[in-house]
């Protein structure tokens, strides 16, 4: 059984029984994609965000490969330094779970499940959706899958999205049309197949597929997703959240948020209790003083809502979060700001908290309410920094003559002539490959403007062409990273400009350009 592409047929009376038979193998084998999705294709060239690369439709053998492609990730040592929650730090001790990221309109069905079942007990990895990555119906299934089994009966899930990338989730089903004009039998076949697809959904382990999501998916129709595209979603599913402005504050009335999400989390059938309530108003409300210090806030128990405990600190003016709702201490605190104790619980991470992900505890974006849709938290907390022209004008002092970058798994070459900077493709990924890019293809072109730099940056548009935008760049001060920023034109279906879509764009560095 597969997802997606809905397969239809003109009726023109009975189908011949070697004619029913095709339509029920098109039924169970063919991805119900978009139709012109692509066959996949497995990158193990490694970057800073991914290990393994999965892009395209989702095919037979696809699980198999996959598996063996994550198997031969050298976990000991990352391609380059990366964020860590604390259970690969202190208890795994120097072993970096494999990255799987994932850019797919889904597959074959049955893969999916048995990706899953291959990996819940002997392969452990993190499932990554980047930015503006698309991952569909079998794809989602597979994104599910990411977690961390220590092998002793300890499970953590390891799942990211990003807030510009898309995650839906489809139900596998008969087309209608095509039920007209198949005999009887062959209804009932492929009806049978749609009710084992489903009970190989219930069959999965409830900590990787929650059965609150597959009643969520389930309800919507044959032609729709159920997207994860609110806090609350991420909250009850524990989907991790990449590519938002982490807030460094907190107010009073976001201790409820927190709250709310933390219940989700733990019980995730109440979802739609708080999921569906509309965000209030914005209202003032007392901040929280943070420091190094504990700050201890939370919530009651009160007509059967579970009580919560919060407790927050900074460490090196990063928010760290620990909500608590179903401890014997849940609901059972003393407002403080100045109390003892600590988040951190590992030595490992207390020598090295710059190493660990603020979000492996609790999230921050779950001081955020329920309702808020994540493509606005892009930005939402503080706006973009800004680099100082005295900044700008250092970093481009560390950068070579020519060097070679990664940007999503495309290698990039960056040449810095005489206040000038240019990105150009060396070895464009598969996807973009597919729009018509080609080596030596501009992407960015940075010139002195004054003390700064002025930039204007370049989008692929796979029916619209190529189409420039200003842009902001942002230089580390190490020469490692690079961030580009503006607002890209967006088309409708006759290729006229209607809307902007913002980007934001990391560069890694790989090595000096030969």
């Amino acid at each position: 059984m597969t997802l997606r592409r809905r397969i239809s047929i003109p009726s023109h009376g009975p189908v011949p029984a070697l004619a029913a038979s095709v339509l029920l193998a098109l039924l169970v084998i063919l991805p119900l994609a978009a139709i012109d999705a692509q066959a996949g294709d497995i990158d193990t060239n490694r970057t800073a965000a991914c290990d393994v690369r999965f892009s395209g439709e989702i095919e037979q053998g696809d699980a198999d490969r996959l598996i063996a492609a994550l198997n031969a990730v050298d976990n000991k040592m990352p391609p380059a330094p990366r964020p860590q929650i604390e259970t690969e730090i202190g208890y795994w001790s120097g072993i970096f779970i494999p990255r799987l990221c994932l850019d797919s309109q889904g597959g074959v069905f049955t893969e999916a499940v048995k990706f899953l079942k291959g990996t819940l007990y002997s392969v452990s990895f993190a499932s990554v959706v980047e930015p503006l990555a698309e991952c569909y119906s079998a794809c989602a299934l597979i994104f599910l899958g990411g977690h961390l089994n220590s092998g002793d009966g300890y499970f953590e899930q390891y799942r990211r999205l990003d807030t510009t990338a898309q995650l839906g989730f489809h139900a596998p089903y008969v087309a209608p049309a095509a039920t007209e004009i198949v005999d009887p039998e062959v209804v009932g076949r492929s009806y049978r197949n749609g009710v084992e697809a489903v009970a190989d959904l219930l069959d999965l382990n409830d900590e990787l597929f929650p059965r609150s999501l597959l009643a969520e998916f389930l309800r919507v129709g044959a032609d729709e997703f159920f997207r994860i595209d609110q806090v609350g979603q991420l909250a009850a599913w524990k989907i991790g959240l990449t590519g938002y402005r982490r807030p460094n504050a907190m107010t009073e009335k976001q201790i409820e948020y927190v709250c709310n999400n933390q219940r989700m989390r733990d019980v995730p059938q109440i979802y739609q209790e708080f999921a569906s309530a509309d965000e209030e108003p914005e209202q003032d409300s007392p901040a929280i003083p943070l420091s190094e210090k504990m700050a201890v806030r939370g919530e009651e128990t009160i007509e059967g809502v579970a009580g919560c405990t919060v407790r927050a600190r900074l460490y090196g003016g990063v928010l760290f979060l620990d909500a608590e709702t179903q401890g014997v201490d849940a609901g059972n605190f003393e407002v403080q700001n100045d109390g003892e104790g600590d988040i951190i619980t590992a030595a490992a991470v207390a020598e090295n908290i710059a190493a660990v992900d603020p979000d492996g505890y609790t999230p921050a974006f779950f001081l955020f309410h329920p309702s808020t849709k994540i493509r606005t938290l892009k930005g939402r907390a503080s706006p973009p920094a800004q680099p100082s022209a005295a900044s700008t004008r250092d970093s481009t002092e560390a950068l070579g003559h020519a060097s070679l970058w990664d940007h999503n798994g495309s290698t990039m070459r960056l040449e810095k002539n005489a206040g000038t900077l240019s990105m150009t493709y060396e070895n464009p990924r598969k996807g973009m490959r597919q729009v018509g890019v080609r080596k030596g293809d501009n992407l960015f072109t940075c010139s002195r403007d004054g003390d700064g730099l002025s930039c204007v940056s370049r989008i692929f548009h796979p029916r619209c062409g190529r189409h420039d935008f200003p842009a902001q760049v942002e230089l580390s001060g190490d020469g490692k990273s690079i961030r580009i920023q503006g607002e890209a034109p967006g088309f409708d279906s006759a290729c006229q400009q209607t809307s902007s879509k913002p980007q934001d764009w990391a560069f890694t560095y790989l090595s000096p350009a030969p």
